[in-house]
């Protein structure tokens, strides 16, 4: 699932650095009036005190303006802030450089290197308001908002969410990756029929995510995690790199690393005395869909492989169309989308022909000094561009559930369907793909697809789409129907040597 998630985010914001747009130049200084004019008396600025909450837009180039809110609370004698942005899936982001003094405010976006500036009216009012990213200047505006907003963003009614008691058991546990020396923490649901159970990893998307790949007050994997415990699967789910009680530096981890994590999860599930370790099977959302099938392509004792919204086409092409269909998706014109595929295309281009100091350069040369020039630069996102998974799911031979959205904007179905069932012709007679109606990337039933969308969804996932999960599993790891399926192969292949 953003997810969403660290991808999502840095292809939200690359069309708004890069969309084409000029790099501001400074006016000149208009001349100082002269001396014996006379200069009419402007208003006292009010400086607002206490707490402030504010809903602000930002009008992006030939695009709908971008929703945002403001809190900034008294700290040690200044303030300190957070920034929320639904559609970029940000919440509850530290500022920085918070100032509100002398009629004005502003504060700095570290992590995007973004700044915002606005002025006070006499009544304390936002005024004027200003944003600049990258070497890009906007224009936006604040408005007053109630404090409830604040408390709505953070816990949205999200009805799927378990709360216990629960029928089977819930336990902390710990993994260790020793080749890359990380220490992962997770939860380990098992049921509390008799043992030893079949079992589950769930492996998150792109983006620093906890266990329970919370987002936007959802927990998609407690929610999964949860029916399939229900249904006799233990499950394994565990904090991203450096989050909760993991250890590591997820954004210096490369995707090689990430597939290194979930195959040290596999060998601590087959050592332990509740799990059958025949069956132990991966389920990956987003571009955990794409690490789950390299776990099982080296490792063929994995029961089954499950891909919520994987890819089937390599990196940079997912973030290609990724971005071109946000774009559409928040109204920008034709011109402003084609602008920004060819900058995005350019951008990419670079990063894939060049080595990490010929690509800052050039990069820089574009965004200016960025923080989008780091990520675009780090092992992670070098890593996710450069892969194509076709070759890796051509290898599988277990079984192969393949699910997207019809609705689903970052992995588009259109360009990812196909290549998956081309790529695994070879397991054709094991591999089950759903294009699901009406559902969005995190398997929500959705109207658009927005990523807009995703914060003002109360539902987590789709039942049908627990229900299907769940189904296919249980089928995959029933004993019975495994002998059933081994004696039929049998009977074929005495048929034919005849």
């Amino acid at each position: 699932m953003h997810a969403v998630h660290r991808l999502v985010r840095l292809l939200v914001s690359l069309p708004l650095v890069a969309g084409g747009c000029p790099r501001s130049t400074p006016p000149s200084t208009p001349p100082a009036p002269a001396a014996t004019e006379p200069q009419p008396e402007l208003p006292a600025t009010v400086t607002p005190e206490g707490p402030l909450h504010y809903r602000g837009e930002l009008n992006r180039p030939g695009g709908e303006p971008l929703e945002f809110f403001v809190e900034l609370l008294p700290a040690d004698g200044g303030y300190a802030g957070k920034l929320f942005i639904p559609e970029q899936l940000l919440f509850d982001a530290s500022l920085s450089e918070v100032s509100v003094a002398a009629g004005e405010l502003s504060f700095l976006l570290a992590m995007a290197g973004a700044r915002l500036t606005a002025s006070f009216d006499a009544e304390g009012r936002p005024a004027d308001c200003a944003f600049e990213q990258g070497g890009v200047s906007l224009t936006c505006s604040l408005q007053p908002a109630d404090p409830s907003v604040f408390a709505a963003l953070r816990s949205p009614p999200r009805p799927q969410t378990p709360a216990a008691p629960f029928p089977y058991d819930a336990v902390d546990v710990e993994v260790d990756n020793e080749f890359d020396q990380v220490h992962l923490a997770g939860t380990l649901t098992v049921p509390r029929t008799p043992g030893p159970h079949p079992a589950a990893l769930l492996i998150t998307g792109s983006g620093a995510q906890d266990r329970d790949e919370s987002l936007m007050g959802h927990k998609p994997f407690l929610v999964l995690a949860d029916h399939l415990t229900r249904e006799g699967i233990a499950v394994l789910r565990l904090d991203d790199r450096g989050i909760g009680g993991s250890t590591g530096v997820l954004s210096d981890s490369s995707q090689a690393a990430l597939v290194r994590d979930a195959a040290a999860a596999v060998a601590w599930l087959r050592a332990d005395d509740r799990i059958d370790p025949d069956r132990v099977g991966l389920i990956g959302h987003s571009e955990g869909g794409i690490i789950g099938p390299r776990v099982a392509a080296d490792d063929p004792k994995i029961a089954f492989v499950v891909m919520m919204a994987g890819t089937g086409v390599p990196g940079h092409d997912v973030i290609r169309e990724q971005s071109v269909a946000i774009l559409r998706a928040s109204g920008a014109p034709a011109t402003t989308i084609e602008l920004a595929r060819n900058q995005q295309a350019k951008l990419l281009r670079i990063v894939l022909d060049h080595g990490p100091e010929q690509a800052r350069a050039k990069l820089e040369e574009i965004l200016g000094t960025s923080p989008q020039v780091d990520m675009m630069l780090s092992p992670w996102f070098q890593s996710f561009v450069s892969f194509d998974p076709a070759p890796t799911l051509a290898k599988l031979r277990c079984p192969v559930l393949v699910l997207n959205g019809e609705l689903d904007l970052q992995v588009l179905p259109d360009q990812n369907l196909p290549a998956i069932e081309k790529a695994l012709a070879g397991n054709r007679d094991r591999t089950t793909v759903h294009r699901l109606a009406g559902l969005n990337h995190l398997f929500q039933h959705a109207k658009t697809g927005s990523v807009s969308e995703y914060a003002t969804i109360e539902e987590t996932i789709a039942p049908e789409v627990l229900e299907l999960i769940g189904a296919w599993v249980v089928a995959q790891t029933d004993p019975a129907a495994k002998s059933k399926s081994k004696s039929k192969s049998k009977s074929k292949s005495k048929s034919k040597s005849k």
